[in-house]
């Protein structure tokens, strides 16, 4: 069973500044502790080649995406064709959903990082110990939530930058999806952060909104796997224990993920700062657990 907190929700503006909050105290303590730091010199070259294979590989879809502008374009009669130099810039903002979240995923499957539960343990181990005993989900089943989570994002994402592309209804459908973002999961309420939320979506411009909904997307994805060793156990968790943060929280964590988000896609070198992220990670985690937020 799984039970929420009997804390009130924060409003979601109030959730961002936590979030961001926990995730300048989660760096702050990860950087200063001698076991992450010398994790993370002994796992650099590691890092440094899963980072230039992702890069490489992203790359790789230019070409493709180049052609699909361009039948685009053909079919439909608008301006949608790209050059090869605009596809790459879209390969790089897609990289920065694929990069952290295949990256972190490949280094806690193949590299068999434990870096998470290892500071979950020096954290608040009697809660590391109940997370340890809990029966979790099968890797396979794991693997398949991540690649639906991550297509679905990318979809959502291709569909708003094509349909930004019609003139007057991309706009709108733009902004309508900004706004979404940002306001959830009080979206509908009527309040004073709401109505900023709205005003922004619809005056931000329509390259400065992409990158937005492309950066939540990448945070979502990414908050995601940060928190996976609990999310795959919370259901096995006793009453009390496997509390749905996520939901609870959702705004706060994806917060807290966006700094991580931005440092880990740069090219080649940003996984390198993966151990530190797990170090915050577990931090939040507890934070979240035990209501402290």
């Amino acid at each position: 069973i799984i039970m929420a907190s009997s804390a009130a929700p924060q409003p979601t503006h109030v959730q961002y500044f936590k979030g961001l909050q926990l995730n300048c105290e989660g760096a702050l303590k990860a950087v200063k502790s001698e076991t992450t730091i010398q994790n993370a010199k002994q796992s650099l070259f590691k890092s440094l080649m899963i980072g230039l294979g992702l890069n490489a590989v992203m790359l790789l879809f230019a070409f493709p995406i180049v052609l699909l502008s361009k039948a685009l374009a053909s079919i439909t009669g608008y301006d949608m064709a790209l050059s090869f130099y605009q596809s790459l810039l879209v390969c790089v903002r897609f990289s920065m959903w694929f990069v952290p979240t295949i990256g972190l995923l490949l280094i806690r499957n193949l590299h068999g990082s434990k870096a998470f539960l290892r500071t979950l343990k020096e954290l608040d181990p009697e809660f590391a110990e109940k997370l340890a005993k809990a029966e979790g989900e099968p890797l396979c089943k794991s693997l398949r939530e991540t690649v639906v989570r991550v297509m679905k994002q990318v979809l959502i994402l291709l569909t708003v930058f094509l349909l930004s592309y019609i003139p007057y209804v991309g706009g709108i459908v733009t902004s309508l999806a900004l706004y979404y973002r940002m306001a959830r999961p009080h979206w509908k309420e009527v309040q004073l952060a709401n109505a900023v939320f709205l005003v922004l979506s619809f005056a931000a411009p329509v390259s400065w909104a992409q990158f937005v909904l492309t950066l939540q997307s990448c945070t979502l994805c990414l908050s995601y796997e940060l928190l996976s060793p609990y999310i795959a156990k919370r259901r096995s968790m006793k009453e009390g224990d496997g509390k749905d943060v996520v939901t609870q929280y959702t705004p706060l964590i994806m917060a807290f993920s966006a700094p991580w988000v931005i440092l880990l896609s740069v090219p080649v070198f940003g996984l390198a700062a993966w151990e530190f992220m797990e170090y915050a990670a577990a931090f939040l985690l507890v934070k979240l657990v035990n209501d402290d937020v």
